[in-house]
């Protein structure tokens, strides 16, 4: 098998590619050393606590409607009562509510953080 050899340079990192099959990936030679000048202004302080809310749909539904009070658009993870994972569709409605729409009507439980 006749193989060849590229050199390239991408996002500081060398890589050789020494087969069709096999690429080599090498650090560059010389580290980049940053140096931190001046600092910005402190920012303003997060909320307090961890706020969560959990949501469980018994009954199921291609959509669910979820109250959750966080003052915030939160991060949402959806499982079913196994703790298998699933997607939906995620929206936001405010900052105190979000609609989760699905293919097929499913129950489960919303984590929302």
């Amino acid at each position: 098998m006749n193989s060849i050899t590229v050199h390239t340079t991408v996002n500081q990192i060398n890589t050789v590619q020494v087969s069709p099959n096999q690429i080599t990936v090498q650090p560059p030679s010389t580290p980049e050393v940053v140096e931190v000048v001046s600092r910005g202004p402190q920012g303003p302080p997060g909320p307090s606590g961890n706020a969560f809310f959990l949501h469980q749909q018994v009954a199921p539904s291609t959509a669910w409607m979820i109250t959750h009070n966080l003052n915030k658009f939160p991060n949402v993870v959806v499982t079913d009562f196994g703790g298998e994972v699933f997607y939906g569709l995620v929206n936001h409605v405010d900052d105190n509510v979000v609609l989760l729409s699905f293919s097929a009507p499913v129950s489960g439980k919303a984590y929302l953080s």
